[in-house]
């Protein structure tokens, strides 16, 4: 790995492609893929039909696609000649694509058979602005004379936009953001520290491209290392899943903490609760540790094919009792945090270097500090230029003294370790002022293997949770008590309380829950699996 002086895209791709030419690069599950020699030419053919198309540096082309091999050369293609890629979340709805494509002012459009019906009666539609992925020769395995001895010439300068992102935060609002090849290429190289990616390495990807964490970490990074990337295709059900991981056995993951937790509560507590010897085992905290290291752990290596190295973890705050898990099992889990804004990740730390209920020490290239009022403040060649077309919401997130204001609450140790408490507009103040991080609590709850998914939110009555439960662990009590179906309301009424009232043992006086209800239907996630907040305020 060399922290190449020219930090753009177009230069990474030529010095991989050359180095790593025998190798495979991307495929999806039940595909021949790509190696790198071969994803030269279809990124070269991309290039040269977009130049076709009098595309111009700087103009926007947007990617609307589901996970797969092509999806990155679409990326590579589109960046590499100059222009501005503006990938979309599959997850957004027909009028959010639509908003996002005349907002972006995209004069293209590279979209997927799955995704097309959602933009068909667009104005870029109409006027034949676009290409079906599927259907495009650029793809072809042919070999074609005219891309045999590529000759890449790099117009970027690192400085240059390369991307324009919608984020889907939990806010509800959509901003478009600015990143410049030197913000996107930075990062994948400093990410390159808390790895340790070797040419040949198997990398699965199961999160959306279109989100920076998956983009940055998950694509950019493996591929200026020489890594081969495999793609669902589809999105992650158990069964897929298991398929995959016998098939790729891969060596790097990225995942967020809804994706872990549930790992944690049907590979870990599914069986130990079926169990009363494991049970009784599992109470002890001695024997629990050895459980997970030498038993729990072995297992859940060996189902994700036996090469793991590397887990990322984040998105999101991870729950104390699952990391607690990851740490006794030696499982080489990472976490990271960052934002969209920040290209994404500010801060982080290698797998067995992990600070327990902490991030890690920031990035080779920012800068962190923590503000007066206890927010997280970054700086350095990571940071996005702006939000398109929005001076006064880019002004709002940054100082005077040109620092970007994350918006989280945390802290920072003497040793230089990043500590997360929470969103600042999510703080609650308690009944004598004190700070309450709702996130902290939700993360606690959570640990229940009855808890799916929950918000903590501050009502009239003090803090109430609301709770979405574990619908298989629900069927099963159901049929339990089928015999007399009116006792099912009732015991789950009694099930909330006693999650209640244990929790509350664990909270201090001023944060406890006042009252819990029942989430009948699962709660609304953004495309990273977080709830978005906003709806239930």
């Amino acid at each position: 790995m060399i922290f190449h002086e020219k930090l753009t895209i177009g230069n990474a791709w030529k010095l991989s492609s050359e180095k790593y030419s025998e190798l495979p690069f991307t495929a999806s599950i039940n595909s021949n893929g790509y190696s790198y020699a071969e994803a030269a030419v279809a990124i070269s053919r991309i290039s040269a039909f977009l130049s076709n198309q009098q595309l111009k540096k700087g103009e926007k082309i947007a990617l609307i696609s589901e996970n797969r091999a092509e999806w990155g050369l679409c990326w590579l293609g589109i960046t590499t000649m100059g222009c501005v890629a503006v990938p979309v979340m599959t997850d957004f709805s027909s009028e959010q694509m639509l908003n996002i494509l005349e907002h972006s002012e995209a004069r293209f459009v590279y979209v997927s058979e799955k995704m097309f019906g959602k933009i068909s009666e667009s104005n870029i539609v109409e006027s034949g602005n676009y290409c079906l992925i599927d259907a495009d020769p650029a793809f072809s395995a042919s070999d074609d004379k005219e891309f045999s001895e590529i000759q890449y010439i790099d117009i970027n300068d690192p400085d240059d936009t390369a991307a324009l992102i919608y984020t889907s935060g939990t806010t509800g609002i959509s901003k478009g953001v600015l990143l410049s090849h030197k913000n996107i290429m930075t990062n994948a190289w400093d990410s390159t520290f808390v790895g340790d990616f070797q040419p040949g390495d198997a990398m699965l990807s199961v999160l959306p491209l279109a989100h920076m964490y998956e983009f940055t970490q998950g694509f950019m990074t493996p591929m200026i290392e020489g890594a081969n990337i495999t793609y669902l295709g589809q999105k992650p059900s158990p069964t897929l899943m298991m398929k995959a991981l016998k098939n790729v056995r891969p060596h790097f993951m990225l995942s967020v903490p809804l994706l872990i937790e549930k790992i944690y509560k049907t590979s870990v507590l599914g069986p130990v609760s079926k169990s009363k010897a494991l049970g009784i085992i599992y109470r002890i905290p001695p024997l629990r540790k050895l459980l997970n290291k030498f038993v729990i752990g072995k297992k859940l290596l060996k189902t994700f094919g036996g090469r793991l190295k590397f887990f990322g973890i984040g998105g999101a705050p991870l729950s104390e009792t699952v990391e607690r898990f990851l740490r006794e099992a030696a499982f080489p889990y990472a976490v990271g945090y960052g934002l969209t804004e920040t290209a994404p990740c500010l801060a982080g730390s290698a797998p067995f270097e992990t600070i327990f209920k902490g991030i890690g020490p920031e990035f080779k290239h920012v800068k962190l500090r923590v503000s007066d009022e206890g927010e997280i403040q970054a700086s350095g060649d990571t940071i996005m230029s702006g939000y398109y077309k929005d001076e006064e919401k880019t002004a709002e997130v940054f100082t005077e003294d040109g620092w970007f204001k994350t918006g989280d609450l945390g802290s920072i140790d003497t040793k230089g370790n990043l500590y997360i408490k929470g969103r600042l507009k999510n703080l609650i103040l308690g009944p004598s002022g004190e700070n309450i991080y709702p996130e902290e609590i939700e993360n606690e709850l959570k640990a229940n293997p009855l808890v799916s998914e929950c918000l903590v939110l501050n009502d009239d009555i003090g803090l109430v949770a609301r709770v979405f439960l574990d619908q298989e662990k629900l069927k099963l009590q159901f049929e339990e008590l089928k015999h007399n179906v009116n006792n099912f309301p009732i015991w789950k009424e009694n099930t909330l309380e006693d999650i209640r009232k244990t929790m509350n043992k664990r909270l201090s006086n001023f944060s406890k829950i006042s009252h819990i209800v029942e989430q009948e239907i699962p709660f609304k996630l953004t495309p990273s699996l977080k709830v978005k907040r906003f709806l239930y305020m």
